[in-house]
């Protein structure tokens, strides 16, 4: 078995190895790189508490996931900004997890020819590509390993006639496999048909032998359902919509053709998904053949967690949904596998390469956020995410025109939805439109009365635009909102500067910076607020913290080389200028600073070089000009002597 552990493992990696050149996609600058909860100070008991995931939580709601934020929470520490590490971290999680699907498929199947023929389309299994590819979904691969390692203690306790200590690791994994993706709670049934289907135990005894978890899946079901969301279900459950939902990703369970990150229409291709499923469960039932049944329940039963559109928000059909429910697809191949058969193994094999490649190609697609979402767009042209989430990446390609027009596309598709607005009116702030962009907020807070991001564009504007007080009074508003948002104290401080409430702006600041440490942003405003005032040596600490948290941050460079030279450091100057004009060449406030300390050592050539640089970026530059010509009359006058 150890040789198929390892074939498991490598080729999963192998397979995915491509998506470690991708970057953060669609919900993960929210999730990773926009929560102040998984880069600042905040205990990591904090994660675990629902007032985080019904108030403070950037995603969407009714969704309680700790172990995702606590391994966020470590990778930040070790990553940081850099998205490759979180994709190598996917990459090898999702390793383990084939390999614990060939692990758990043994114990169920007790044949490891049969075990590794349902691990192998497991791991090359192209629905995957979402769960592994797309960072924020790490979720679907915790919860598997976590939900695996509990199966695997269960069936072995079986095997060994163990006790008591099997029985309470496998309620503690489980309670993990809960807290990594809300689904777990289908583990308990998957388990008692295992035992009932596979094993022969009667109901009564599988009932008995798994009831624990049962007891955890309802208690759980209880807090996330009536608890945690932050607003009840509304409407009725849609028996239509559940059934084209599950007609759909049954289809992508044993037909994955067709890879879209936005499903909005079922086809008629789709039926072939229950007709292939049923015609299984008939088979297994007719022939007797419990593996081929028990894996036709496997996907049922996973599936079972997403057919109430109500409690899947945003997305009705989504692939990383059919991470646990790809090993039924396994096991109904296994159920069938002979291994000295040379056509079952030409089958496999054949099937692996088809997978394997499918999951590829699609692997590379996650790479470009302009590709993905192009692709997208073309299989589902009326959908207004889609060309929403296509404006967003135009927008961060450079691409503004096609951004603009994308999210006129997504405002036009679904005028009730704000997203594709918001995203408009900071594109037209970015550029500089700052009335328009202001019309925009207006109007979508008209609709929305309570929009945190669209009065938190509203207060830069009004800050920009000379009205601090009308800024300060939705800073306060937000802050009341938020609490925990570093970027809402960084903006009331800024408010509280223009008003001359200097002791309020610090105050605001540090919250910022304890917020988060990381954001250079309110660090920044910290030691500007230290030289303003003529604190010099606090000053210089602060503009030190700024270089920590961004070491190209050029005004902390630029600002702490002004410093050092009035202090007398010149040669720690010059090197602090010299650093910033390497992060940006055309930063001539640093040039015709440096220019000044060669002047005054008396280093003509050099420091008419650095006024030339800044003549050639601000030709009107007159302080430049006054030296440039003094130098040049000082060297001529040199080369007559």
């Amino acid at each position: 078995m150890k040789n198929r552990y390892a074939i498991i493992a490598v080729l999963s990696a192998l397979i995915y190895l491509p998506s470690v050149f991708g970057g953060f996609m669609w919900d993960d600058e929210d999730i990773i790189t926009g929560d102040s909860a998984i880069h600042g100070q905040v205990s990591p008991a904090r994660v675990f508490s629902p007032e985080y995931w019904k108030r403070d939580f950037p995603g969407a709601e009714s969704r309680y996931r700790p172990m995702r934020s606590l391994l966020l929470m470590a990778q930040w520490r070790v990553f940081g900004r850099s998205p490759a590490g979180y994709h190598a971290v996917n990459l090898l999680l999702n390793a383990l997890a084939s390999c614990l699907a060939l692990w758990v498929a043994f114990l169920l199947l007790k044949d490891p020819d049969k075990a590794f023929a349902a691990a192998l389309i497991f791991a090359l299994h192209p629905v995957h590509v979402e769960s592994v590819a797309w960072l924020k979904n790490v979720t679907d691969i915790l919860m598997f390993i976590f939900s695996a390692l509990a199966a695997a203690t269960v069936l072995r306790s079986r095997e060994e006639g163990s006790g008591k200590g099997p029985a309470a690791l496998a309620v503690a994994l489980f309670l993990l496999a809960l807290f990594s993706k809300e689904n777990a709670v289908m583990l308990p049934v998957l388990l008692f048909s295992a035992l009932w289907l596979l094993d022969g135990e009667s109901p009564g005894a599988a009932l008995r032998r798994t009831l624990p978890l049962w007891v955890m899946s309802a208690v759980f079901l209880v807090f996330a359902v009536f608890f945690l969301r932050r607003a009840p279900a509304s409407g009725r459950f849609d028996i239509v919509q559940a059934l084209l939902g599950f007609a759909q990703y049954s289809r992508l369970l044993f037909l994955p053709f067709g890879l879209n990150a936005d499903r909005s229409v079922v086809t008629l291709a789709d039926a072939a998904g229950p007709a292939l499923l049923a015609a299984l469960a008939v088979y297994g039932w007719r022939k007797s053949n419990r593996p081929a049944l028990f894996s036709a329940a496997w996907v049922a039963l996973c599936l079972v967690p997403f057919l109430d559109v109500r409690f899947t928000t945003g997305r009705p059909i989504a692939e990383q949904r059919l991470y646990m429910a790809a090993l039924g697809t396994g096991l109904a191949f296994a159920s069938f596998y002979r291994r000295p058969s040379r056509p079952w193994n030409y089958a496999l094999a054949g099937l692996a390469v088809l997978f394997g490649a499918g999951t590829a190609a699609r692997a590379f697609d996650w790479i470009d956020p302009v590709r993905l979402w192009e692709k997208t767009a073309a299989s589902s042209p009326a959908s207004p995410r889609v060309h929403n989430n296509l404006g967003v990446s135009y927008e961060r390609a450079g691409r503004i025109n096609d951004a603009a027009r994308e999210y006129s596309v997504s405002m036009a598709l679904a005028p009730s939805e704000s997203h594709p607005s918001l995203n408009m009116a900071d594109l037209l702030y970015r550029i500089g439109d700052k009335a328009k962009a202001e019309q925009i907020y207006t109007e979508v807070l008209s609709r929305f009365p309570g929009l945190y991001r669209a009065k938190l564009g509203l207060m830069r504007i009004k800050l920009e635009t000379g009205r601090p007080g009308d800024a300060l009074a939705l800073g306060q508003d937000l802050v009341r909102e938020k609490p925990g948002d570093p970027e809402v104290h960084n903006a009331l401080g800024v408010a509280n500067i223009a008003l001359g409430r200097r002791a309020e702006a610090m105050a605001a600041f540090r919250k910022s910076a304890e917020l988060d440490p990381g954001d250079a942003g309110a660090l920044y405003n910290i030691a500007s607020l230290y030289r303003d005032s003529g604190e010099f040596p606090l000053a210089v600490q602060a503009y030190e913290a700024v270089l920590r948290a961004a070491p190209a941050h050029v005004d902390a460079l630029n600002n702490l080389a002004i410093l050092s030279d009035m202090s007398g450091n010149e040669d720690k100057a010059i090197q602090l200028f010299k650093r910033a004009l390497e992060v940006s060449p055309g930063f001539y406030q640093a040039s015709y600073n440096l220019g000044g300390v060669y002047f005054r050592r008396k280093m003509y050539v050099e420091a008419l070089s650095e006024y030339s640089r800044v003549l050639a970026a601000a030709p009107g530059h007159t302080g430049a000009a006054k030296r440039s010509a003094e130098i040049r009359k000082l060297l001529n006058e040199d080369s007559r002597k």
